[in-house]
């Protein structure tokens, strides 16, 4: 079993050795961003909002197709203030950071729910 997960890994990671401009090279870019010291609110929703349409987040079934990039100002700023949670070592998590990572899901998927029409956000 772990020489499947190996395997796969790497061939999934060659995937974005192989092609510079990869799809997948859509969340790095977008998390990079966010690593950043001077993050400028309308940049980083255009990165987030490109990371999620690379993923299929603005196709023609999803609520996001009918938004601009700025719908995501709000949780881009929320992201900002909860960046504390980027430098996870997942090795040495406790309970408690768990609980505030699933807060601070709970708060992106409530909040997208309440200011895009959408009744029910996966």
């Amino acid at each position: 079993m772990n020489n499947q997960i190996t395997q796969k890994t790497k061939e999934f990671y060659a995937q974005l050795i192989q092609d510079k401009n990869h799809r997948y090279l859509s969340w790095e870019h977008c998390y990079g961003y966010f690593l950043g010291e001077n993050i400028e609110p309308d940049k980083a929703c255009l990165h987030m909002a490109f990371y999620l349409a690379s993923w299929g987040m603005y196709r023609g079934s999803s609520f996001l197709l009918w938004k601009d990039y700025q719908i995501h100002k709000e949780v881009v700023s929320f992201l900002i203030k909860n960046s504390h949670l980027q430098g996870i070592d997942f090795s040495e998590s406790t309970e408690e950071t768990y609980k505030e990572i699933g807060e601070v899901i709970s708060w992106i998927r409530i909040w997208y729910e309440k200011n895009t029409g959408k009744v029910r956000f996966c």
